[in-house]
């Protein structure tokens, strides 16, 4: 029998530099190059970097100026540095240590910010003290169990996770739940209560509806519906990043405001996958595509390939919880109008949004119509995440004025 196979490319954006004049955005823009070119997946590969970079960004502006609570650095404030060659100092001290195969690019980028930056003891002091925040921040994580190990045997039973076609490769990176958090107390504090009972109806519909719309040969998914999918393929990371920049050139947001907002949402981003990642291998529950080719159809395949991790929560949908939640408190308010194309949607296609939640929902809703979660992990990843991005807001980088 000839099965259908789908070849789903990405289409590669790199991310133009900032229209804001304002070095954090700028710096963000150039992480999020640097990332890009470097090929690393997953995304919670990804999100410790992020998080790292704004972090210290941060706490390097607050060094200068302190508006906010630092993070990782205690020391007497410096208020004669630039802070424009703190913050590429800051940003370009993590980016050397964690993507030594981009230095090209990071120094390039380096290089054309400080020649913006008049010679003399400020731009001096400036370069010092981000390279110190910088140092400050990987020391920290230096230990954190990013680099550990954990073995991993799949299960072979009804609802245990299996490795999943195309590759059927192994677990990916089973010991990141153990990974310390950044502002989590730990991995399982908002851990989700559990996928539904194989033999209960939730379970059911969500069966049914991820052998529905979420196939390769769906006659039930709309273009529309195909077309999120795709666009929300994309990591994580990318998508909420260019969403805060956009909404904060909206809004008007001086680099110190820039470097908070920026830090909190990776912050709650990086923690997103370390619990999720603790769901997920808690319950190690299976995917759409290997539940219906036990149950219904062994020769079902999903719209887009699936991710090789259990399927209990959706990380994807953690991260857009958190995200959609810091933002609407920063910006006090859910309501937001946005426009953004990502590096996975086909090409031409822009997105456009009335508010964060929206925006939530809709990245939540695309890994069912993508046919590689089921709507239970959808759901309670989102819940997840909303609890994540409210502890990150109560306790962390908060106004002294």
């Amino acid at each position: 029998m000839m099965r259908a196979i789908r070849f789903f490319s990405i289409f590669v954006v790199v991310y133009g530099p900032a229209v804001s004049a304002d070095t954090v955005v700028d710096w963000n823009i150039t992480a999020t190059n640097v990332l890009i070119a470097s090929g690393q997946l997953p995304a919670l590969l990804q999100s410790r970097p992020f998080a790292m970079i704004q972090l210290a960004v941060h706490d390097a502006l607050n060094t200068i100026d302190l508006r906010y609570q630092r993070y990782a650095l205690d020391c007497p404030l410096d208020p004669e540095a630039s802070p424009d060659a703190a913050v590429a100092a800051a940003a370009r001290g993590v980016l050397v240590i964690q993507y030594p195969d981009q230095q090209a690019m990071i120094e390039a980028a380096y290089d054309k910010t400080l020649a913006l930056i008049p010679e003399g003891e400020p731009k001096e002091r400036g370069i010092a003290l981000g390279a110190r925040v910088a140092q400050a921040i990987l020391d920290l994580r230096s230990e954190d169990g990013s680099d550990d190990t954990t073995a991993y045997i799949p299960g072979e039973g009804p609802g245990e996770w299996q490795p999943t076609p195309p590759l059927f490769g192994p677990a990916v990176r089973p010991h990141w739940r153990y990974v310390t958090p950044f502002a989590l107390k730990s991995s399982s504090q908002f851990r989700a209560p559990g996928p539904p009972s194989l033999f209960s109806v939730q379970y059911a519909r969500d069966l049914v509806e991820s052998y529905d719309i979420g196939g390769l040969t769906s006659t039930v998914r709309t273009d529309e519906q195909s077309e999120i999918a795709q666009f929300w393929y994309e990591l994580s990371n990318y998508t909420w990043n260019q969403i805060a920049r956009i909404v904060s050139q909206q809004r008007g947001l001086d680099m110190w405001q820039n470097a908070r907002l920026l830090a909190l949402l990776n912050m709650g981003g990086a923690d997103a996958f370390i619990a999720g990642w603790d769901s997920k291998y808690e319950y190690h529950f299976w995917r759409p595509v290997t539940a219906i080719r036990f149950v219904t159809d062994p020769e079902w395949l999903p719209f887009l390939n699936t991710p090789v991790h259990p399927d209990y929560v959706s990380t994807h949908s953690v991260f857009g919880g958190q995200a959609s939640v810091i933002l609407a408190r920063f910006f006090d308010g859910d309501a937001a109008n946005f426009t953004l194309t990502t590096t996975t949607a086909p090409p031409g296609v822009y997105r456009s949004f009335t508010s964060f939640s929206q925006a939530r929902d809709e990245n939540g809703n695309s890994r069912v119509y993508a046919g590689i979660h089921f709507r239970s992990a959808c759901n309670d990843g989102v819940a997840m995440g909303e609890s994540i991005g409210g502890f990150v807001m109560d306790n962390y980088l908060l106004p002294l004025r």
